[in-house]
């Protein structure tokens, strides 16, 4: 294939999400701006609505919604019905089963999983019009995310970098099927002593699925 230009972003580093509502780009540069990019045209525009985070990250579609993060808070935001330039002042809610911050959010199956410093949180769309989403009652896991740009998704499942409550680094899937720990304790001790740098992400290749991580 060959590249195409589409427009230019406010910054060339951090890491960028993205999720699709097939007509528009939703992109997410995290910490700075976000933008669509709409697939008719190609054009790309930033989101200018008052009510977007000043500081969003991570990205998602479930039901119709765009979902992303508030940095370094509890807080999401989603957008009206299929239009990503387009949010509400009071379409937002607050991950607070354990109070702590978000890093990340993606939608596994019919749920929306929201990805903590100390926890791991599954919302669903129960069809509420004043807010859609609720959080799955007994479905939060006692894990948080220790290496905020670890989150990768593929095939229903998302796998992260994270610490239980005793502080040690793993390798976690959680999906469907729960929550399970992935790495040995070799790949364990070797995460301990840069834990917090490692990025991560999934992709397919030659029919198989693959997880990695860097620092």
């Amino acid at each position: 294939g060959a590249d195409t230009s589409r427009g230019t972003i406010s910054t060339s580093t951090g890491t960028v999400a993205f999720a699709d509502n097939g007509t528009q780009l939703f992109l997410v540069v995290n910490g700075e701006n976000a933008y669509t990019l709409t697939m008719a045209s190609g054009s790309v525009t930033v989101i200018s609505d008052g009510s977007f985070p000043a500081d969003p990250r991570g990205a998602a579609f479930m039901d119709g919604y765009f979902i992303t993060i508030s940095n370094a808070t509890g807080t999401f935001y989603l957008s009206q019905l299929l239009d990503g330039t387009d949010w509400t002042p009071i379409q937002f809610a607050t991950a607070e089963y354990a109070g702590d911050v978000l890093y990340d959010v993606k939608r596994l199956g019919s749920q929306a999983y929201f990805f903590g410093s100390r926890t791991v949180e599954p919302w669903y769309n129960t069809g509420n019009p004043d807010f859609p989403l609720e959080r799955v009652t007994g479905g939060t896991v006692d894990f948080g995310v220790g290496a905020i740009a670890s989150v990768g998704e593929i095939n229903g499942s998302a796998y992260f970098v994270g610490s239980s409550k005793t502080g040690l680094a793993a390798v976690y899937s959680i999906g469907a099927g729960g929550m399970r720990k992935l790495s040995t304790p070799f790949i364990e001790s070797y995460l301990s002593s840069y834990v917090e740098d490692v990025q991560g992400y999934c992709y397919n290749l030659d029919g198989h699925s693959f997880y990695e991580i860097h620092n």
